[in-house]
């Protein structure tokens, strides 16, 4: 049996004892988390106190998530990042490729979602409950090639992605810090022996000796009873996996080697470990706090200093206890001779209590919720509430009834301010998430496939990836109420002033900007081609129309010229007056006969000659002679 050198669980034991108080401290936050209270001693020795517990901690959590984990995550690559893929300084073809391989990391860290659930509200919850968030990113072919997977295991496990990520317990994870990283990381977790079997296959063949040590007849039993699996990586060490058999961490148990001591993942160009760690952690809080228990500063931790929880719960508790007891108490006193044979008549809508003129009827009345222990209660959730997040971003209602939206939209922007710590911490880990995707992609000389819209395919070469330039930036949008409009009229405003739409898009929410513009600039292209196609279906169609106009007016003319010629000369006495001359083919009342373009009026070109008057005489209903007009 390979037993673990006394080395290692030295290091392990001296970095279990420096976080102790951290634990503690943690366990705390996860019980408040968790809504486990228990009452002190005294109070559970009255029967008729009945516990009450405020969930203004899990509200609050409830309401940093809801905050901050509802929305798709925005990743922006920098184009430095893919300037080995593009081989030239082309800053264009650089953006568009960064898009593709954004697009691609979102693809696969999506799909491992899939494996249980997803990834942002884990990330948010323990962020907001430690202040710190640890996870450790697999390369699911590399782990089953290690493990000595079978084929089917492997091929089960690909169906979800090539990568898992697998969130942590704060709680179960010690960290050594130098003044520049992470040195030395170690896991400790309580696991039945059924799942160090399951994860690490062959590696664990001395546990699965240990089991069926006693037969089989209690393998079955055995394979449920508990394991305490040790797990330190550092820069110096590699790796080294143990275990021990047992429900609590013991080193004087020694245990049974699983893995190394070596690397924990080699360069397959030099055969060395490579250059970083394979933990993913985030932590906010400070390090000016020697103290590892003071130096993270997580949502809860003024609640626990200040014990206003605690003190929260027992003013609710007996409060609430003093008036369920009281429910029950008497409300009516009958006085006088006879008073215990009051006899109460329910013949009516309402009780009657016939008495005699020797009673008397009180009617005690009820003081009601004490009004000093229900201002404690009060007043101590509402400092657990200024503690932790605003009740706007709880409830979603407006602190002070109904308002105009930009004061309420003002509220909400104000109680996001003091999640900032919260969102930091939570978007450098899926940044580093990424960012660990591309590491072990290049020494391991795997590639990173993906897909976008549509069916378009995108890979990341292992050998396009250069470790030294990767720059990534990710971002928590926050699903609120906003005020959507004043945020397009800003956008509007900043377009009009050619302010570049790539920075304009983020503004609006949108998580993939060079996909969206991309999408913009066809959409541009198609409209621009569907407006000339339909601008010349109009001049085609214009066309036409004037010359079916054009076609139906020369039929006219030309029906009217034949009905002229059918009917012969104008039959009547012959004309007196000069004729007009009349153009051959065109009748009276023709172009020829319109002064406007040039013609002779209608009246000159009569067939009867002169005008009635010169014609007669006299003029028109009168028998009176036309008065000679002297000549000159």
């Amino acid at each position: 049996m390979a037993k673990v050198k006394e080395k290692y669980r030295d290091i392990a034991n001296r970095m279990m004892a420096h976080e102790k108080l951290l634990k503690i401290a943690q366990t705390e936050y996860e019980r408040m988390s968790r809504l486990h209270y228990e009452l002190p001693e005294g109070l559970k020795e009255w029967e008729w106190i009945r516990p009450v517990i405020t969930t203004a901690p899990y509200d609050a959590l409830r309401g940093a998530v809801r905050a901050l984990a509802n929305l798709e995550e925005a990743i922006n690559v920098h184009p430095i990042t893919v300037y080995g893929a593009v081989g030239s300084d082309d800053t264009e073809e650089a953006r568009k490729m960064a898009g593709e391989w954004e697009t691609t990391l979102r693809w696969e860290l999506g799909k491992s979602f899939d494996r249980r659930k997803d990834l942002r509200e884990d990330v948010v919850w323990s962020t907001a409950v430690y202040d710190i968030c640890i996870g450790q990113i697999i390369h699911v072919p590399t782990h089953m090639k290690l493990t000595g997977a079978k084929a089917n295991r492997l091929d089960a496990a690909r169906m979800f992605g090539d990568w898992a990520v697998n969130l942590v317990d704060p709680k179960t994870v010690y960290i050594e810090w130098s003044k520049f990283m992470p040195e030395r990381v170690l896991q400790v977790n309580v696991k039945t022996a059924r799942e160090i079997l399951e994860f690490w296959g062959d590696k664990a063949g001395e546990v699965l000796k240990e089991v069926e040590s006693k037969g089989t007849k209690h393998v079955e039993q055995r394979m449920s009873e508990p394991w305490v699996e040790y797990d330190l990586v550092s820069h110096d060490e590699g790796r080294v996996v143990w275990a021990a058999q047992g429900p609590t961490p013991d080193f004087d148990r020694g245990g049974v080697l699983l893995l190394g001591p070596e690397p924990w993942l080699k360069d397959v160009k030099t055969g060395e470990q490579v250059p970083f760690l394979p933990w993913v952690i985030s932590a906010g809080g400070t390090a000016v706090d020697y103290a590892p228990e003071h130096q993270l500063k997580p949502l809860l931790y003024p609640i626990y200093q200040a014990e206003q929880w605690a003190t929260a719960n027992i003013a609710g508790t007996i409060m609430m206890s003093q008036q369920i007891a009281a429910a029950s108490s008497a409300t009516d006193v009958v006085k006088g001779i006879g008073a215990e044979d009051v006899e109460e008549d329910w013949q009516g809508p309402r009780r009657r209590l016939n008495l005699t003129p020797f009673q008397e009827y009180q009617q005690l009345q009820d003081s009601g919720m004490d009004t000093g222990l229900r201002e404690v209660f009060d007043r101590l959730e509402g400092a657990i509430q200024r503690a932790t997040v605003a009740e706007v971003l709880v409830t979603a209602q407006p602190v002070s009834g109904e308002q105009a939206f930009a004061s309420y939209n003002l509220q909400v922007q104000q109680a996001l301010a003091s999640l900032g710590g919260i969102r930091a911490v939570g978007q450098k880990f899926i940044k580093k998430i990424y960012t660990s995707m591309l590491l072990i992609a290049y020494y391991t000389g795997q590639d990173i496939e993906g897909y976008g819209e549509g069916l378009d395919k995108y890979i990341i070469k292992s050998e396009d990836i250069d470790p030294e330039k990767i720059q990534i930036v990710v971002e928590l949008k926050a699903d609120v109420p906003a005020d959507r409009v004043q945020r397009v009229t800003s956008a509007q405003q900043l377009s009009s002033m050619q302010y570049p739409m790539r920075r304009i898009l983020p503004m609006l929410g949108e998580t993939d900007p060079e996909e969206a513009l991309a999408e913009w600039q066809l959409e541009q292209m198609e409209m621009a081609y569907f407006q000339a196609k339909l601008e010349l279906m109009q001049r085609e169609f214009s066309g036409q129309i004037n010359e079916e106009v054009m076609a139906a007016a020369q039929a006219m003319v030309e029906q009217m010229m034949s009905q002229q010629q059918q009917a012969g000369p104008q039959q009547g006495p012959p004309p007196q007056g000069p004729q007009a001359p009349m153009e051959e083919g065109v009748g009276p009342g023709g172009q020829p006969f319109n002064p406007a373009q040039g013609g002779i009026p209608t009246a000159m070109a009569s067939p009867f000659g002169t005008a009635f008057e010169p014609r007669r005489g006299r003029p028109r209903g009168s028998d009176q002679p036309i008065a000679a007009v002297p000549g000159p």
